[in-house]
């Protein structure tokens, strides 16, 4: 070829000279790995050192990022007469066209003529047929002594050739011709392979299967063989060859070798045009025509096997017919690790005792990427049981506009209330972005509602027990009258941090778990993210810490004494829930047995949602739902009833000097408390005084304690007539 080029060239004074360096092996197929390496170091050096390059066509992806994108300077028609063959898949790296294809091989089933003439046969067109042939002539030749024969070599080797053999079977399984290869885990590919072992053990042996393209030219010899797989080569003359046989007739397969021409992105402008007018001469159709005819080199180009010239030489219909694949060189980037692979797991079934469908698992595996999918039991599960329990919650909120339920929800604000199980909601909905394909957008989404959710879950309860603080102060008077204001800027600074993961992005690796099927999990790999990911979980801790102090503070504080019990179980549960799942994160049970990770993950995740919202609100309602009305509970409401048609028509401004903080008994009701004594509760003057007496850390405490043993938070006007008509709120739920 690259003399043709240099004849061209002088005779129209192009003066260009192609200058060759070969890289020898008598068959390189069958030394792919050594061929690949030494051209992959030759590329990766991104050196202007060669300008055209001769390249196996299993390559196109690893070559391909190294390699011109070829239209952008040769014009397009000169690729139409290649874009009906094999080319666009042996060529092409992405949308680049890498490369044009200088010469293909193909596998053809040569047949022994003397054989299928002495027991007067035909050349088989199925794989059943061959195996029906090849037992009788076998058990016909062996009445005569002739133990020599070969039926079918089959080339299953551990080399390259033996992938290829795999290959181009399973492809002829397939369903029509012109459907595409096969699933792996389809009946077709388990059968394709069930019937390769039943020719190895019936007809042929382990022995004869896996020798190489020696043993099969020695048979080519010995004419001691009744079919053999072999590739395209016209000095065999001696016999004649056939299309493959298939699953059914008319359906065939065969694996294309040979190689392809590419061009070097790294070199300078004048080389580049001299090399495109080398790779137009070399790719042409003429030269291609007078490569078929003088070489007898099999062509890409199909149109070639239409010219009465080639035809007059070859038989261009077995040309014209055969049924093309390539190998699949597009799975993933390292094909000579898929190659090895492919070959080995199959072969785990042909010599070894594994079953078809392990081992066409374990191949699919290879590249499958797994997910928690809603086709999946674990998927529609989860996904089901979310749904479920978020209408559950959202649609029990309706119960607060019946005064029997929202008498008795008195802890938290309708508002406070309705936020807290909203957020709920949200965290528990954040394991959907589990299910399906993981994406670095859904790890995003996942933890911007993990951060929001539980936020508005959490908050609303801070926001009330700040509220509720013994001591009159002008945060606790101020968080009251701004609720939604006080909820906000802990939103907002959720959303904050949040938003800023995006400037360091999730990954999504791809992790083998311990049955090697694969999957996608996102990965924090950037030293920000993990800073910020610290950042997010002390700004909850922090909020935690505070909700555990108020509690301590409140806790004697007899209207809301229940509350804070079951507060306080709820946040134990949480606690206990992020503790488990820094476990599972240390076990590193996630890259092993994800499945199971995420199962224990959901549960967690349901266990937080569901228990804070059946301690801030759910018992409650049960309890309201089942309990009928008793006379305290009558006298209660009515009471309600009465003060607060007292309290509408008061002057707020007339209350005396000594009144101390506002705090809620009952939606929306304030009391002033001015004779605090009544029910032990620790006035301003006695709170000063106990200042007075301690400082420090000593005094702190004491002023703690002393918030930690009040008792009450109503007013002493009413105190009297409260106490002896009422019962706390701890006695009413019980």
């Amino acid at each position: 070829m690259a003399n043709e080029f240099n004849k061209y060239s002088i005779k129209n004074q192009l003066n260009i000279t192609i200058e060759v360096n070969y890289f020898s092996r008598l068959n390189s197929t069958g030394y792919v790995d050594d061929y690949a390496t030494m051209l992959e170091i030759l590329v990766k050096q991104k050196k202007p050192k060669y300008d055209l390059y001769f390249y196996d066509n299993v390559f196109s992806i690893k070559y391909g990022p190294y390699l011109e994108d070829l239209r952008k300077w040769i014009p397009s028609e000169h690729f139409e007469i290649y874009e009906s063959g094999i080319a666009p898949k042996s060529c092409v790296y992405g949308k680049k066209w890498v490369g044009l294809p200088i010469n293909i091989d193909i596998t053809f089933l040569y047949y022994n003529h003397n054989f299928l003439n002495k027991y007067n046969k035909r050349v088989p067109t199925t794989w059943n047929e061959l195996f029906e042939t090849g037992k009788y002539i076998l058990e016909e030749e062996k009445k005569l002594n002739n133990t020599e024969i070969v039926i079918y070599n089959g080339l299953f080797s551990r080399a390259e050739i033996g992938t290829c053999s795999l290959y181009e079977f399973i492809y002829s399984y397939r369903d029509s011709v012109d459907s595409s290869f096969p699933e792996l885990q389809s009946e077709e590919s388990k059968n394709a392979i069930e019937m390769i072992k039943k020719i190895k053990d019936e007809l042929s042996s382990n022995e004869i299967f896996q020798s190489n393209e020696m043993f099969t030219g020695s048979k080519f010899s010995s004419n001691q063989f009744l079919f053999q797989k072999f590739w395209y080569f016209p000095s065999i003359t001696a016999y004649k060859f056939a299309l493959l046989p298939g699953r059914k007739e008319g359906i065939s397969g065969s694996v294309i070798g040979g190689y392809n021409l590419g061009m070097s992105k790294y070199i300078n402008e004048e080389r580049r045009n001299a090399a495109i007018t080398a790779f137009k001469f070399l790719t042409s159709k003429e030269l291609q025509k007078k490569m078929v005819l003088e070489n007898n080199v099999i062509s890409a180009i199909p149109s070639l096997y239409e010219d009465d010239d080639v035809c007059s030489f070859l038989d261009c219909d077995i040309f014209k017919n055969t049924q093309l694949t390539n190998r699949p060189t597009n799975k993933i980037s390292d094909y000579d690790e898929y190659s090895k692979k492919f070959r080995e797991y199959i072969y785990d079934y042909l010599y070894g005792n594994k079953t078809s469908t392990e081992v066409l698992k374990s191949i699919d595996d290879i590249t499958r990427i797994y997910s928690i999918s809603f086709d999946s039991f674990l998927g529609v599960f989860v996904f089901s049981l979310t749904i479920f329990f978020s209408l559950i919650m959202l649609s029990s909120l309706l119960y607060l506009k019946v005064e029997k339920f929202s008498f008795r929800l008195n802890f938290l604000s309708k508002s406070l209330l309705i936020l807290s199980v909203i957020g709920g909601c949200i965290f528990l909905n954040s394991l959907n972005t589990e299910i399906g394909e993981i994406k670095k957008i859904r790890c995003h989404i996942e933890l911007i509602m993990l951060c929001i959710g539980e936020t508005l879950n959490i908050v609303p309860v801070l926001c009330q027990l700040m509220i509720n603080f013994p001591e009159e102060n002008k945060y606790s008077r101020w968080i009251s009258n701004h609720k939604f204001i006080f909820v906000s800027i802990f939103v907002i600074l959720s959303i904050i941090e949040s938003v800023l993961m995006f400037i360091k992005p999730y990954n999504v690796k791809k992790y083998r778990i311990s049955n090697g099927e694969l999957y996608r999990i996102c990965e924090i790999d950037s030293n920000f993210g993990k800073v910020l990911i610290f950042m997010i979980i002390l700004n909850k801790s922090f909020v935690y810490l505070c909700l555990g102090f108020l509690i301590f503070v409140e806790w004697s504080i007899k209207e809301t004494s229940t509350d804070l019990k079951f507060l306080l179980s709820a946040i134990a549960i949480d606690i206990l829930c992020l503790l488990i799942h820094v476990g599972l994160k240390f076990t590193n049970l996630k890259n092993k047995y994800y499945n199971i990770y995420f199962a224990v993950y959901s549960a967690l995740i349901f266990i937080y949602s569901f228990s804070n919202y059946m301690f801030l609100y759910g018992l409650k309602y049960f309890i309201c739902f089942i309990k009928i009305d008793n006379e305290n509970e009558i006298i209660i409401k009515n009471m309600y009833k009465q003060y607060n048609n007292k309290s509408n028509a008061q002057n707020l401004n007339t209350q005396t000097s000594q009144s101390t903080p506002n705090t809620q008994f009952g939606p929306g009701t304030q009391f002033s408390q001015t004779s605090p004594s009544e029910f032990g509760v620790i006035s301003n003057d006695s709170l000063s005084s106990n200042k007075s007496k301690g400082s420090g850390l000593h005094g702190i405490s004491k002023k703690i304690m002393a918030y930690h043993n009040q008792e009450s938070l109503t007013d002493s006007n009413t105190s009297m007539n409260v106490k002896k008509s009422t019962l706390s709120n701890s006695q009413i739920y019980n």
